[in-house]
């Protein structure tokens, strides 16, 4: 194999698919990425942990000699990340990649191409389609609620949720729960719900990440996830076990709804979390009449107080929060107007943002708070 092509467009490209190779995979071969030509000006680049595989083109590629090549992810990944050439030479030379540029040089040792594990074709059939941007939007409102536990295996992923004319997503982590609900065409056949591994998700979330209107398809076919983004697929193993009830979780007939300022809010929970201690992270939510107080009170770092002003005309009332689950909704609603329902101190908060996104966190005990001291 021998090409010529422009480094940006490979390093983007590499990069990415890249970013599912284990550097501690137990087979030297998994740690590398497979460069094919198809055509006489296209590169594809492929890269699989056995549970995920991804695979992407390369455009406008000068294609010398036809052929195929296995590199190591991390080295080549470094020399096309600090290159400063326009663009670059790669040709397979005995077991060796060298790889050119305009004032470098470097050789890389290879694998067989033949012994690459094969990263299947997007399948055939049903699929959903998904505007670009808007998919994009829904996993960042959801997957940091993903479970860290490797124990709670069926909480390891975000939940799909195929209905006619929608997809949901829904993560949890046992103590906050995040859904939110987006346009789609098409079904994928018989499949209502799947948990995607938060590793496929995170890199799907990757291969979003530029442009608007271009549609993504979705399907579910063999026990795999699969996403199609013009010309790279993606597809994944899935979460196996039983999601819990998100639906049954989340509060009915509220006591009351405050619109909450994003801004201000935000603002209040990171200056009153200055004095917290990492064993006691709870702040203390009081509604008066107009007003919102958040409050934190540490027997060795002191006292903080914030107020906000919200439009609240009922009687007192005060909730605990980990101020980090709040913090978390904040992030990803910035500049939109966040409405907060509760219903009791020992009930769990919901944060909602328009009609299509819901965030629940689960209370800290005003018992369990007085003996933390807040």
């Amino acid at each position: 194999m021998k090409i010529t092509c422009k480094t940006k467009n490979l390093c983007d490209a590499f990069q990415l698919v890249s970013s599912v190779v284990e550097s501690k995979a137990t087979k030297q071969i998994l740690q590398d990425v497979k460069m094919e030509t198809v055509g006489k000006d296209t590169l594809q680049l492929s890269a699989t942990d056995l549970e995920i595989g991804i695979r992407s083109c390369v455009g406008a590629v000068e294609v010398a000699v036809e052929g195929a090549i296995v590199v190591p992810a991390a080295s080549m990944s470094a020399i096309l990340r600090e290159s400063s050439d326009e663009a670059m030479e790669l040709s397979l030379e005995g077991d060796n990649c060298e790889v050119k540029g305009a004032d470098s040089f470097f050789r890389l040792p290879t694998q067989d191409p033949e012994e690459y594990p094969v990263i299947p074709d997007f399948p055939d059939g049903k699929a959903v389609q998904v505007a670009r941007g808007e998919l994009r939007t829904m996993i960042r409102r959801t997957i940091f609620c993903v479970a860290v536990e490797q124990t709670r295996y069926a909480l390891n992923g975000v939940l799909f949720v195929f209905k006619k004319g929608k997809l949901l997503l829904v993560a949890t982590d046992g103590r906050r729960l995040a859904r939110i609900t987006g346009k789609a065409k098409g079904d994928v056949g018989e499949v209502k719900q799947v948990i995607v591994p938060t590793k496929g998700v995170a890199l799907l979330e990757r291969m979003l990440a530029e442009g608007e209107d271009e549609s993504v398809q979705i399907a579910v076919h063999d026990n795999k996830f699969w996403v199609r983004l013009g010309d790279t697929t993606l597809c994944t193993a899935l979460v196996e076990g039983q999601f819990p009830d998100y639906e049954g979780v989340i509060p009915s007939d509220p006591a009351f709804k405050v619109p909450v300022p994003t801004e201000e809010m935000a603002s209040a929970v990171r200056r009153v979390a200055l004095l917290m201690d990492t064993e006691s992270q709870t702040v203390r939510l009081k509604f008066e009449k107009g007003r919102l107080s958040l409050n934190y009170e540490g027997a060795e770092r002191g006292r903080a107080q914030v107020e906000v002003k919200v439009d609240y005309s009922g009687g007192p009332f005060e909730i605990c929060f980990n101020p980090h689950f709040i913090l978390d909704v904040l992030k990803v609603t910035t500049g939109e107007a966040v409405e907060l329902a509760l219903k009791d101190s020992e009930t769990a908060g919901v944060f909602l943002v328009g009609g299509d996104y819901l965030y629940l966190i689960m209370p800290i005990s005003l018992a369990q708070a007085e003996e933390q001291g807040v």
